[in-house]
């Protein structure tokens, strides 16, 4: 019943006369649909140690890594290079993986839980703005947080780290601004777009309350006639907190520079230029309240859209942001 009432309490923040009902009957679904999965997620467990191991869910499997006694855990939103949406389960299961292998090294040596949905495929195709066919993205992460990663790390409280790249970072800067309070450190390894600062642009995009189902389906060549739930615009607020608080590093390679489809409120047409644009609007919110951003634009020389060559410097930033 608590998350009805934030649910409910999101929407009246985001009011506009025009969007009022449909943001009311998005609330709706959102609230019982994280209800349903809360439930399941009791049965939920971490239980393999030492290796690479998939949960089983009803909405998305995960791949995980638990070592030797964690003390954090640590996200990871991979990307999803498909662009036509046809890669099989198994494919995204091997890459996923993959990605997670990368991993294994640094989660050993800083007692990191490991923690990889697979998202992309199925009822998770909208991923990028939080959007799902049975659940959203994001109460998914929140329930793998709250459920099987909390028995598995203890005094965690919901807090840990994210790291996106590619698709998976549209989902974590998103994800990033509807959670500020949950986030220890986040890396956005070069995403194709970002929600702006920007209140007459419609979220996913921007501040201004919209449906992402719509929205974002058109802009990732996704079927916007199927069931979709998707998390409500958060409030401007977030914005502030994210670019004061939240330790963030955007990063992107140097010779990342293929040109991106447009989008709207989206600042460039490549991913560096987009980085950048939305680094410095983050800057000038922070500065406007008298603080330091906490965004931080990092290039990685000589990478081009490459995940794979972005774990050494992600390990880095990692370890300087908990460091602190």
């Amino acid at each position: 019943m608590m998350k009805l009432r934030t649910m409910i309490a999101a929407c009246a923040q985001n009011f506009t006369p025009i969007s009022l009902k449909h943001l009311i009957v998005v609330a709706f679904a959102a609230a019982f649909s994280a209800l349903s999965i809360q439930a399941q997620s009791h049965s939920w467990r971490f239980a393999v140690h030492g290796r690479i191991a998939e949960l089983r869910t009803s909405y998305a499997p995960v791949v995980y890594y638990i070592p030797e006694h964690p003390q954090r855990v640590l996200v990871l939103a991979s990307g999803y290079p498909w662009p036509d949406g046809t890669a099989s389960d198994n494919e995204l299961d091997e890459y996923v993986r993959t990605v997670v292998g990368r991993w294994v090294a640094f989660a050993n040596q800083n007692s990191v839980l490991l923690i990889a949905p697979e998202f992309g495929n199925n009822d998770f195709a909208r991923f990028r703005g939080l959007c799902g066919s049975i659940v959203s993205p994001d109460v998914f992460v929140n329930e793998l947080i709250d459920g099987p990663a909390s028995m598995t790390v203890s005094k965690l409280h919901g807090h840990f780290s994210l790291v996106g790249h590619s698709a998976g970072a549209q989902f974590s800067g998103r994800y990033l601004l509807a959670y500020p309070d949950r986030l220890d450190a986040v890396i956005l390894s070069a995403p194709s777009t970002y929600a702006f600062p920007n209140p007459n642009v419609s979220w996913p995009f921007g501040e201004a309350p919209g449906d992402p189902c719509r929205t974002g389906g058109t802009h990732w060549n996704r079927d916007t006639s199927a069931h979709c739930i998707c998390a409500v615009a958060p409030p401007s607020s977030r914005w502030h907190m994210v670019a004061a608080a939240v330790r963030t590093y955007v990063l992107v390679g140097t010779r990342d520079r293929e040109q991106r489809p447009w989008a709207p409120g989206q600042v460039g047409s490549t991913r560096l230029q987009r980085a950048h644009a939305w680094v410095n609007a983050m800057t000038v919110l922070a500065n406007s309240v008298g603080k330091p951003s906490a965004v931080q634009f990092v290039s990685v020389p000589n990478v081009a859209h490459e995940e794979a060559k972005i774990v050494d410097p992600a390990t880095r930033l990692l370890q300087r942001a908990w460091e602190k």
